[in-house]
């Protein structure tokens, strides 16, 4: 890269008439080149169509897991009913339903598949449909606009075999992941590689953000570092708690990889403990392998409790935050 020092010396020069008829000599800057990361684009003129899949029985938003193993069953199926579809969790967008089916706004799947053939996929066509004709305009129908193109920005990079971690539209290639011993080799951390990518408008059009990111995280599980503390380094239990688990951080490796605030360990409850809603699972056991495909292979842990935030807004409009 070339540098550029503060004060360049400017050795070019032009000449301009001056308002009493003098002439001035007005040094010339020199060009330089700015790389952007903004990309901008063109966005075909369209509509595109709404729909919200629901599974039966319950099936959690961010079980990538099963909601794949659905979705790629019934592939097939739901293109010849409703057209070619771009997906993130429950939500699709279709743009050309087919002539048939122009009028029908619910349609069932099912398979025969034998871990799947309990569930039964219903989509359902919402009433809004979004525009491409007019995408200056700043009203509510621009960020529906936003909303597609990012949803085709994320089935791009899961074609690229890049994966969202979390909601902030940075995604990552865990094949790409470098290690790195610490601490004599007593622990592993794993530097992940990915970019940020999300689509804007500006007042010279769309662009997407293709930018660098980073995410450090550990190669082991909670688990494994309560046990090393206690077995190998012979700390109490209450210090290893309170110095590693409590009011600390920890990425779920299931689901949408969300980040937990740990402020409890409940030592009531272990892995074949009842779960809550025995409509859904048995134990927590049972419920971790059907909605995440999680396999527990220690049933005396205990469970952890993990702190909830709730966001929302109040009658005017005011947010409100709730734990």
């Amino acid at each position: 890269m070339e540098h550029i020092p503060s004060t360049p010396t400017i050795s070019k020069t032009t000449s301009v008439p001056k308002s009493d008829g003098t002439i001035a000599k007005l040094k010339l800057a020199r060009t330089i080149s700015v790389f952007s990361n903004h990309y901008g684009f063109s966005i075909p003129k369209g509509k595109a169509y709404q729909w919200i899949a629901e599974i039966t029985p319950e099936v959690e938003k961010d079980s990538r897991e099963i909601f794949d193993k659905i979705f790629n069953v019934n592939m097939r199926s739901i293109i010849k009913t409703i057209g070619k579809f771009v997906r993130a969790s429950n939500c699709l967008f279709t743009f050309d339903i087919p002539h048939a089916n122009k009028d029908t706004k619910i349609f069932t799947f099912t398979t025969d598949s034998p871990d799947l053939k309990e569930y039964v996929l219903t989509l359902k066509r919402q009433d809004n449909i979004i525009s491409f004709e007019d995408i200056a305009r700043v009203d509510a129908s621009r960020f529906e606009v936003l909303r597609v193109l990012n949803f085709f920005i994320k089935k791009l990079m899961g074609n690229l075999n890049f994966q969202e971690f979390g909601k902030d539209r940075k995604f990552y290639n865990q094949s790409k992941t470098a290690q790195v011993d610490v601490l004599g080799g007593d622990f592993t951390l794993e530097i992940m590689k990915g970019f940020k990518t999300a689509v804007e408008f500006y007042q010279s059009g769309p662009k997407v953000l293709i930018d660098c990111t980073r995410r450090i995280i550990r190669s082991y599980d909670m688990l494994a570092e309560m046990k090393f503390f206690k077995q190998d380094r012979q700390m109490p239990e209450l210090q290893v708690l309170d110095e590693y688990v409590l009011d600390r951080i920890f990425m779920t490796t299931y689901g949408n990889n969300k980040m937990h605030k740990i402020i409890e360990v409940d030592k009531t409850k272990t892995p074949l403990s009842l779960f809550p809603d025995q409509s859904k699972a048995k134990t927590y056991k049972e419920y971790f392998k059907k909605q995440y495909g999680v396999n527990i292979t220690d049933d005396t842990q205990n469970l952890v409790v993990a702190e909830v935030v709730i966001r929302g807004a109040d009658a005017s409009g005011k947010k409100t935050k709730q734990i």
